[in-house]
């Protein structure tokens, strides 16, 4: 699977949860979305070299967003 196949799948299983808890956290819509996206954004960059694994991409994203 390739790394924008990956980020779709991601995407359609967990953008919606994600952006629920980030809002949760923020109570500001727009700032649970902007943390979401860059929690993504630092995923792609984090994955994009092939040595780099995450075992848990939920996880990752979640901290992600909640680091935001």
């Amino acid at each position: 699977m390739t790394l924008s196949q990956r980020i779709e799948s991601l995407l359609k299983k967990h953008e919606r949860n994600l952006v629920a808890y980030a809002y949760s956290l923020s109570s500001e819509l727009e700032a649970a979305r902007d943390a979401v996206q860059n929690a993504f954004l630092k995923y792609i960059e984090f994955t994009a070299d092939d040595e780099k694994r995450v075992e848990n991409a939920k996880a990752w994203l979640y901290r992600g967003g909640y680091n935001q």
